[in-house]
Formats: structure tokens, sequence, C-alpha cells
């Protein structure tokens, strides 16, 4: 639980500092994240635009549903090392449009 807190934490502080557009409430009871990337503009299914982009893989916002769209989820039980690995890539995915 301390790595999971840990986790959800550096992720916020790294989409706060690198890309503060994306929308962001670090979740209380679970291990994923839920990131607004309506703001973006990259369509109904930025995980989408980030996979081809920036070569990191997220689950697409419109496969949960309604209101889904312009959003993607973040499976945060993982190392710090791929949270900031993820991070980079999705900046730099945001570089090349």
């Amino acid at each position: 639980l301390t790595g999971l807190d840990r986790n959800r934490l550096l992720l916020r502080d790294l989409l706060t500092e690198h890309v503060p557009s994306i929308g962001y409430e670090p979740p209380e009871a679970t291990y994923f994240a839920w990131l607004d990337c309506a703001p973006l503009a990259l369509g109904n299914d930025p995980a989408r635009a980030f996979l081809e982009r920036g070569r990191v893989a997220f689950n697409p916002g419109p496969s949960f549903g309604t209101g889904g769209e312009g959003h993607a989820r973040l499976n945060f039980a993982t190392s710090t090392e791929i949270i900031e690995e993820a991070v980079a890539r999705m900046v730099a995915a945001l570089v090349q449009r």
C-alpha cells in the first residue's frame, strides 16, 4: 500500500510538472489513474495517440462507456521508473504533434 501511495503521488507530481493540462485526481482506493486528456485535443481516444506517437500504452477511456471519451486509464501498480518513463513518453508524444 505504501508503494501504491508513493506511485499515486509521483504520477500527480510528474503530470503537474510536465503535462499540467491533463486532469488527474489521485484515487483513494484503486491503482488505476483516470486521466482527463480532453484539453490536449487528441480526440475521443487519447490512448491511441499516446501509443502511436509515444509508444506508451494506456487503457482507452471510451472502452469504459459513456464519459470515457477524451480519457485514458493508467495502471500505476508498477515501478517508479516505469511511471517516469510513461510520463516522459507522453511528453514526447505531445511534442510530435
